[in-house]
């Protein structure tokens, strides 16, 4: 996960949670209106410890000495893990000291986080009054997880002709002629090479001209990655059917490439699932977009700059009946990625505690109490997780994009145009300073 990234996202809203610098850890921006101190950390099997976060949860309304850290000499944080009957002890130490924020990390740097482990972390933490808080909380990793090294896509991705709709048109035009459609295909590729690549027949070409879901798997691991193509076709077309489900009838730039990954059953509690995106391409504004007017103003398009370099995209417990293909697979719509260039998704396979923290931080009453944490004595998440990633690249065809460093100029010409105004925002200094510069 990329340190500037604070964002996680839900399949139906863009849902901000704040996230820790640990490469894989994710925390909670808008932390309870009481002092309890909140704890963020991810441990993934098959790596290093990560970073553990411990924070003041201070009122924003509270006054403090921002000069003053959360935890001081004589703090402790051990984690221990059991696997296999082979016991670890792994201790923390300092890593650095914010206002609102201590952070650790293990000392031993090669030790690893087994599969298959349970997990618990205890912390006894001194805070500057002199008072003690002790921490606690206990978690497992899986036994194994792993992304599938394909996906299937539809037939659509492949190829910028099928992705815009215009062969798909010129399909439907032919009305069925032979000699037409021969023509067509050669039009497309005279090599032919392009068909055989796919195992495409004229079968297969008469479902797509009709709608028809024609899926094909792309390679996402290894030496040689598939290009994929943003579908920017609105024709209307029918829906994937999968585990019993009906088709329906959506727009093509809403198809559906099916998310595979390998679970282990007793220990899967859910998945976190995110996209890594190149910032040095751009983003793809699809026809849902467009329908709002223009989005290049100044105005509109500084809003869609995305600090950092991932963004997420589902979080998921262990039993979804509202996602087919469900936990084995998922539906991800085409109109999801947004970014062209080389992208990555990662996915976590967590306990069963994360999601209900995450639930219950985000679906809240709006009382400030958030009711679910595995932390005794304080706040937050420990969680253990199996991780993995995939990668492809994506090209656009016919759709809107502009270059993501173009985005960022305007977002900090936006905040600057506030400045100009007496407007405040919420917007942290050092982010503005990470992103603007001496704006």
């Amino acid at each position: 996960m990329n340190n500037t990234t604070r964002n996680l996202l839900t399949l139906s809203a863009l849902l901000l949670l704040g996230a820790c610098d640990g490469p894989w850890n994710m925390g909670v921006t808008d932390h309870v209106a009481d002092r309890s101190l909140w704890v963020s950390s991810v441990q993934a099997a098959g790596r290093g410890f990560d970073t553990l976060w411990i924070e003041d949860n201070a009122p924003l309304a509270t006054v403090r000495d921002e000069t003053v850290p959360v935890a001081v000499a004589g703090s402790t944080v051990k984690v221990y893990q059991d696997s296999a009957g082979v016991r670890d002890t792994v201790v923390f130490e300092a890593s650095s000291s914010r206002p609102r924020a201590w952070i650790v990390r293990a000392a031993d740097a090669g030790k690893r986080v087994r599969w298959g482990a349970t997990l618990r972390m205890d912390a006894d933490v001194l805070l500057a009054d002199g008072t003690r808080r002790s921490l606690s909380a206990e978690s497992y990793t899986p036994a194994f997880y792993a992304v599938a090294d394909s996906f299937p896509v539809p037939v659509e991705a492949l190829h910028p002709r099928l992705a815009n709709g215009t062969f798909r048109l010129e399909l439907a035009n032919a009305k069925g002629n032979a000699d037409t459609i021969a023509a067509l295909v050669r039009g497309l590729d005279p090599t032919l090479a392009f068909f055989e690549r796919w195992h495409l027949t004229s079968d297969d070409l008469i479902r797509y001209a009709q709608g028809n879901p024609v899926m094909r798997k792309a390679a996402m691991k290894g030496a040689k990655l598939d290009t994929l193509w943003y579908i920017s076709d609105m024709a209307p077309v029918h829906s994937l059917a999968i585990d019993g489900a009906a088709s329906t009838i959506i727009p093509a730039e809403y198809r559906q490439w099916v998310f595979k990954h390998n679970i282990d059953p007793k220990r899967f509690g859910g998945m976190v699932l995110m996209q890594g995106f190149d910032t040095s391409r751009a983003r793809i504004f699809g026809s849902i977009y467009k329908m709002f007017g223009n989005t290049f103003t100044i105005k509109d398009s500084s809003g869609f700059f995305q600090r950092g370099g991932t963004r997420s995209w589902l979080v998921a417990p262990k039993v979804y009946k509202d996602l087919p293909g469900w936990p084995d697979s998922a539906l991800l719509a085409n109109n999801f990625y947004g970014y062209t260039g080389k992208n990555r998704i990662y996915s976590w396979s967590v306990d069963s505690l994360y999601y209900e923290f995450y639930r219950t931080v985000t679906g809240n009453t709006g009382d400030g109490q958030y009711s679910v944490t595995n932390i005794k004595g304080g706040k937050g998440f420990f969680t253990g997780a199996g991780l993995d990633s995939v990668a492809f690249d994506l090209e656009a065809s016919f759709a809107d994009t502009v270059a993501v460093p173009r985005l960022r100029v305007l977002w900090c010409d936006s905040l600057v145009s506030k400045q100009s105004r007496g407007e405040s925002s919420n917007i942290p200094k050092s982010q503005v300073t990470q992103f603007c510069g001496d704006k």
